[in-house]
Order: structure tokens, then sequence, then C-alpha cells
């Protein structure tokens, strides 16, 4: 499924990128390229790599929580407009969570 553009902040490699509340959803299975766009919006943004990034919150990478799963777009959720849900419902898109 193609991720409509209004969904995510930002892409990278052509990844887009979406913001959680304690780590950051990339819209890909591929760990490779999800970490590869991660650490190009972290320069970008905040002018650090990934590694120095969740540093200064005293985190370091090997702590991080990964997974993979799919995800909705939920349009009439006021709180979260992406919820998590299973490979086949045919609104599912591929998506990487990095974060604590």
């Amino acid at each position: 499924m193609t991720v409509p553009r209004h969904l995510y902040a930002s892409s990278y490699y052509g990844v887009p990128h979406v913001f959680g509340e304690e780590g950051e959803w990339l819209l890909t299975h591929d760990l490779r390229r999800a970490w590869a766009a991660l650490n190009r919006f972290h320069r970008e943004a905040c002018r650090a790599n990934t590694r120095d990034y969740w540093a200064d919150f005293h985190v370091p990478l090997h702590e991080l929580t990964v997974f993979v799963t799919w995800l909705r777009h939920v349009p009439d959720d006021p709180d979260c407009f992406l919820h998590v849900t299973t490979a086949d419902d045919p609104q599912a898109i591929p998506a990487t969570y990095i974060g604590i």
C-alpha cells in the first residue's frame, strides 16, 4: 500500500517517518533502510546522528526497542491516527518502530 503523504512528517531515502510518543515509526519493514532514514532525520533535524541523539536521553542504542509490525490509518481517532493491525488487513502499512 502506498502511504498517503498527509500521514507522515518527512521522508528519507524513500522511507516515510512518523513521530511516536517515545520513539519513531519508519514506514518500511526493511531494517537497514529504517535505520538509515532515522539517522538521516536525526542528522538533519537534530544535528546529531542517531547514537548521539539517544545518548542525550541516556539510552544506548542496544537498549532501544525495535520491532516490525503493521499499522492502519484510523482518521476518526483523535488520540492516535495509526493503530497496530495485522498483515491481512487490506489497509495495512508496513512499519518499524525504533524507540524506548
